[in-house]
């Protein structure tokens, strides 16, 4: 299973970020979204390839962020280990879950959960400060 960090915000939370995107235009509300969620998200993955060991830099480069549209009309955000193997890449990293968690033989070196312990009490706040960013510059529509 590949190391992944999922952030949900609560009913309160969202309702704040929602009451924001009253009136917008559904293709800027979307791009809005987006930006925010990646916005709060991109700290984790900053923090995350800090802390990750280094041998050949594989795992560190492939700690990505990505957003996503879902057919029931949310917006997921990621922080995920592309753990399998890229054109750029054919051996992957697929032991990205070993070196999160450990195994019998090898002590865990965490990069994931200290990454998102340390950002996710800000994560909300960049992502507002993002959506603000995005609806001041492309509103009013021209």
């Amino acid at each position: 299973m590949p190391a992944q960090i999922e952030v949900f915000i609560d009913k309160q939370q969202w309702e704040e970020v929602a009451n924001a995107l009253v009136g917008l235009e559904d293709k800027l509300r979307e791009k809005a979204l987006r930006k925010g969620i990646k916005a709060g998200l991109k700290a984790i993955e900053f923090t995350a390839k800090h802390y990750v060991p280094v041998d050949k830099g594989r795992l560190k480069e492939a700690i990505k962020t990505s957003t996503s549209k879902k057919k029931w009309g949310g917006i997921i955000g990621n922080v995920f280990v592309r753990a399998g193997k890229t054109k750029n890449d054919p051996a992957g990293a697929y032991y990205a879950h070993m070196v999160e968690f450990g195994t019998k033989n090898m002590s865990a070196q965490p990069y994931m959960r200290p990454a998102f312990e340390l950002n996710s009490p800000a994560i909300l706040q960049r992502m507002v400060q993002e959506i603000q960013k995005t609806i001041a510059k492309e509103w009013p529509p021209k």
